[in-house]
């Protein structure tokens, strides 16, 4: 009596202990399942914003904002068209157009690369709250799915800043919503079935043990102690996100195998590897879409955002700052008298020798053959003086030595620092450096009028 009855508490508390591997197993697939979605939805999240505000950051607000109907077989409208095209052909999205705000609570498409049904330029677009809010300039996405006759889609949106720093037009990255959703489902199902097969060789072992623990009563309390044990460092290791064992494939092999052997680690390395290729590329595209691709100077985009980053200086603080404005003299003669290739080649030079004086994260590229060079930090007057001198002598030796057309590279130059009392913006600082500038241009041209009316003769 005495042995049945330690079998029959024996096999209570194998029942119990059994019930209790199922209640902790299914909250811990539960909490798994939940930080899994949580993940998988904001990795695609970002990746839909990062795509988004990248094509943003290449298009020019200025022209964006000015684009009409008829403007369709434009320069303009044809290099906006191309930058959204390239994002188009070569990442994984279902489509990226510009939209406008008509002011009247409507919004319509601008630019669509979309080889196929593209939406027509003054249609109007599906209304979300995430567009609306696009266009107070923040970067934004769709919580939820909507409808409109091109299918059913989850979108971000991104702001386009003109020259003033205002809301030209925002960029739109459609992805399926059967694919974003998917992705989830997939990330789901893949936890799910690992907790399943937890739970299955939890019983298995449970099973194992309960025969032994029929055999042997007191071992049942060690392996007991010895299996809470291990519980409560899968729980730490899940908490502290701990990687378990993981090889050096890359995503694509590490999802073939994912039905096999997943757990939380291996949820988690997979994320993280895709993250930081994404993050990687994204981080390219931000570099290049900030360089000239001409000149190999900081491009108009690069200086839009100095520019902003002083003017909320200027408003927090007390900087110290110069600015330069340079213009190539006569481009416009040695287009028409060498050829547009010459003159591409003039700009060259003159951002090399501008680069050469004041330093290459210095200089911008802001139009045909303007740059701007600002100087952060206090220069004296002495020092300016110094490195106008160094430019006029780098021009001298580069005519002597290293041009490779019938005329000379000539550049004007002005400057103007940040004065507190004087200037209250950064735009006054500019305005000051450019008329200096076209001071120093219109000496050029008096000082030279008898050689230019030679030449035209």
């Amino acid at each position: 009596m005495k042995n049945r009855r330690s079998l029959r508490e024996t096999t209570r508390y194998a029942i119990l202990i059994s019930l209790l591997l199922i209640v902790m197993n299914m909250a811990l697939g539960a909490a798994l399942v939940h930080q899994s979605k949580q993940a998988m939805k904001t990795m695609i999240q970002n990746r839909m914003v990062d795509i988004s505000s990248s094509a943003a950051d290449l298009v020019d607000g200025d022209v964006l904002g000015r684009l009409r109907k008829e403007d369709e077989d434009t320069p303009e409208y044809q290099e906006t068209l191309q930058i959204l095209k390239a994002f188009q052909d070569n990442i994984a999205l279902e489509y990226i157009y510009g939209i406008r705000d008509m002011g009247d609570g409507t919004y319509t498409f601008t630019v669509d690369p979309a080889v196929e049904d593209p939406g027509e330029f003054g249609a109007p677009v599906a209304v979300t709250e995430a567009l609306v809010r696009a266009f107070t300039g923040v970067d934004t996405i769709d919580e939820e799915p909507y409808s409109d006759a091109w299918g059913h889609f989850y979108s971000a949106y991104s702001p386009v800043f003109d020259s003033e720093g205002k809301v030209a037009g925002v960029i739109a990255v459609d992805f399926s919503a059967a694919w974003y959703d998917g992705q989830v489902r997939k990330s789901i199902l893949t936890v799910v079935v690992g907790c399943v097969l937890s739970l299955v060789a939890g019983l298995a072992i449970m099973l194992v043990l309960t025969g032994r623990m029929r055999r042997r009563f007191r071992t049942i309390y060690s392996d007991l102690n010895t299996l809470s044990g291990e519980i409560e460092s899968l729980n730490a290791k899940v908490s502290d996100q701990e990687i378990g064992v993981i090889g050096l494939s890359g995503p694509e092999e590490n999802a073939k195998n994912a039905g096999e052997h997943i757990d939380i680690g291996l949820l988690a390395e997979k994320i993280r590897i895709i993250q930081d290729q994404l993050h990687a590329y994204i981080s390219f595209l931000r570099s290049q879409a900030t360089i000239d691709k001409m000149t190999g100077v900081n491009n108009k985009a690069a200086y839009m955002k100095a520019e902003e980053d002083l003017d909320r200086q200027i408003r927090e603080a007390d900087p110290e700052f110069t600015i330069g404005v340079f213009d190539v003299n006569g481009l416009k003669n040695i287009n028409d008298n060498y050829g547009h290739a010459i003159g591409d080649r003039v700009i060259i030079d003159a951002a090399n020798v501008i680069r050469h004086v004041f330093g290459g994260k210095n200089t911008f590229r802001v139009g045909g053959d303007e740059f701007i060079v600002v100087l952060n930090g206090a220069v004296k007057p002495r020092t300016l003086e110094q490195l106008s001198e160094n430019m006029e002598e780098e021009l001298l030796r580069f005519n002597r030595q290293e041009r490779s057309y019938p005329t000379d590279l000539a550049i004007s130059a002005g400057f103007a620092s940040y004065s507190r009392g004087k200037d209250q913006n950064y735009l006054s600082v500019f305005r000051r450096a450019d008329e200096a500038m076209y001071r120093n241009k219109a000496e050029y041209y008096e000082k030279h009028a008898d050689q230019r009316r030679k030449t035209e003769t």
